[in-house]
């Protein structure tokens, strides 16, 4: 069942605060929409059990506690006015972990579950100063990960694969095989290779490169915020395990779910992979003569390794 928070949410005036209105949903539990006595948004389930104990963040109150003899409430609160986009995303997400539940206790195991997840995104105050570059890599390597990670390697394994922030030299590398992965506008003629360790290796890789152009909020064509991507892949992630590897990465970037960075939109132009094999134009670590050379990065024009270009 899909539903439109934003519609929701935008129906209730100022003489809803303290109100909830049921959402019919497929659910051993009741959930209700409203408005806090504060104003914030809320969403609540009503269960006759007690659920297990979730704590709140700066941007996300949680409140839990019996209502009246064998009657319990778990509110979720927005903190942040500036997250209500996001927060949109968060009840839809949690309405579909619990649909379809066996019963009570199922449905608020599947809650926390789904609710830790999450949590690490709406931690911290947004910064505003996440680099331009950053969220477009960010964006690039999930939209990656969705449209060619996914159905050559499965998803477990493509994003155990994934090192996310982490100081490893390649984006994705499953076994032997390895990815690079680089994000560049629309027109732009070259990629530009940061350290000469992302393409060095004694075995052949693989450099993806995804031209993008930013675009304003009201664009909308599919999976085009780092957002959207994530939303997605959560949603296509059955394995709690993953579940949680796959948010904790997202969350180690830095960007805080309120942050404008999250929603930032983009149109793919266009995604090609190339093998880096012997004869690629690269600079490789064995071809340093000094050992005191350090930080080397270079650009790569794109038309030029065409001849590289995977079907």
């Amino acid at each position: 069942m899909t539903i439109n928070f934003e519609e929701y949410y935008n129906s209730l005036s100022q003489q809803s605060f303290g109100n909830q209105r049921k959402i019919p949903v497929n659910a051993p539990v009741g959930v209700f929409y409203g408005l806090s006595d504060e104003g914030h948004l809320r969403l609540s389930i009503l269960s006759l059990c007690s659920g297990p104990k979730m704590e709140s963040t700066r941007q996300l109150r949680v409140t839990q506690g019996e209502e009246c003899r064998g009657t319990y409430w778990t509110c979720f609160d927005l903190l942040n006015k500036e997250a209500e986009p996001v927060f949109y995303s968060f009840c839809s997400n949690l309405l579909e972990a619990i649909e379809g539940a066996s019963d009570e206790h199922d449905a608020l195991n599947r809650l926390k579950i789904r609710y830790i997840i999450w949590k690490s995104l709406f931690k911290n105050e947004p910064t505003g100063n996440v680099p331009f570059e950053t969220i477009q890599g960010l964006f690039g390597e999930l939209y990656f990960m969705k449209k060619y990670m996914f159905e050559k390697h499965g998803i477990p394994a493509s994003v155990r694969a994934w090192s996310g922030p982490e100081s490893l030299s390649k984006d994705y590398a499953i076994g032997r095989e390895w990815y690079e992965v680089k994000t560049a506008g629309a027109n732009s003629s070259y990629i530009h290779i940061s350290s000469v360790a992302q393409l060095s290796s004694d075995v052949p890789g693989h450099l993806a490169v995804i031209r993008v152009e930013r675009m304003a909020s009201e664009f909308s064509n599919g999976e085009s915020s780092i957002l959207e991507l994530f939303e997605s892949i959560l949603q296509s992630i059955s394995d709690e395990a993953i579940e949680n590897i796959f948010s904790s990465k997202v969350a180690s970037y830095g960007i805080t779910i309120s942050d404008s960075a999250f929603s930032t939109k983009f149109d793919v132009k266009d995604l090609k992979v190339y093998c880096v094999i012997d004869g690629f134009p690269r600079i490789t670590i064995n071809e340093i003569p000094y050992p005191e050379i350090s930080n080397i990065s270079y650009d790569i024009s794109i038309a030029a390794i065409k001849r590289f270009a995977e079907e």
